[in-house]
């Protein structure tokens, strides 16, 4: 494994930018491209299997709604189950789950996942758009790591063109790790500064341009979530 940097560098479903996205050769080729970190996206198929798959259908077929063997006959691909990643977790190895399913039956059969692969909290963390699942997760594991993802759109939280500071502080109040956010041409370093007032650690994505992770490195952010773990990896060690 290698060493940790004072900025995380985070695999953006696995090393991506060479590898098929979600796939096991992306995230296990993500530690020796410097990631110290592999986020990975999370569904559960009509059958009960947590599989790494971004989107919520395949040829108009819901994942949910499908077995893991009929997802693979429609998109021709050798999916993952996330108990396969936790098996081949290296040491040390910390993952980033993104929830891309808020029901309840993926919420439960997450934790359980989560409790039977006996991984200790601090090799996960936990990022979604939706406060429902995240909640969910932190009610039945309270010690688990939860960064709320967003766009930084102009409406976040129900409020419009809210201050970093007001977001910041919703996060606080339930508990959070931190913020997932896309990367943005307003952020600045009093923007990433507010988080970081209350606690909460920021996460910029999906930033793949040396210049634009040199630039988020320098308003101190906490994470860089990118299809090119290298780079950052470069940049951390010039």
């Amino acid at each position: 494994m290698p060493q940790a940097f004072a900025v995380e560098n985070i695999a953006h479903r696995g090393f991506s930018g060479r590898h098929l996205e979600n796939s096991l050769r992306a995230v296990t080729n993500s530690w020796g491209a410097g990631a110290t970190m592999v986020e990975v996206d999370l569904r559960l198929t009509g059958d009960g299997q947590l599989v790494l798959f971004h989107d919520a259908e395949y040829r108009k077929r819901a994942v949910n709604t499908v077995s893991l063997k009929e997802l693979e006959l429609l998109s021709g691909l050798d999916l993952v189950t996330l108990p396969e990643i936790f098996e081949g977790l290296p040491p040390n190895g910390i993952l980033l789950l993104d929830l891309k399913d808020f029901s309840s039956a993926f919420c439960t059969t997450l934790v359980e996942a989560v409790q039977a692969s006996e991984l200790s909290l601090d090799r996960l963390f936990f990022q979604s758009r939706s406060f429902i699942a995240l909640d969910k997760v932190a009610q039945a594991l309270p010690d688990a790591r939860c960064l709320w993802v967003t766009s930084l759109k102009k409406e976040w939280l129900g409020m419009v063109n809210p201050s970093a500071i007001a977001i910041a502080k919703r996060l606080s109040q339930r508990k959070y790790y931190g913020v997932s956010a896309k990367g943005r041409q307003f952020v600045d370093a009093e923007f990433v500064h507010a988080f970081k007032e209350q606690g909460l650690r920021y996460f910029v994505w999906t930033i793949n341009e040396r210049d634009r992770m040199a630039h988020y490195k320098a308003l101190g952010v906490d994470g860089i979530i990118t299809d090119w773990p290298e780079k950052v990896s470069e940049l951390s060690n010039p």
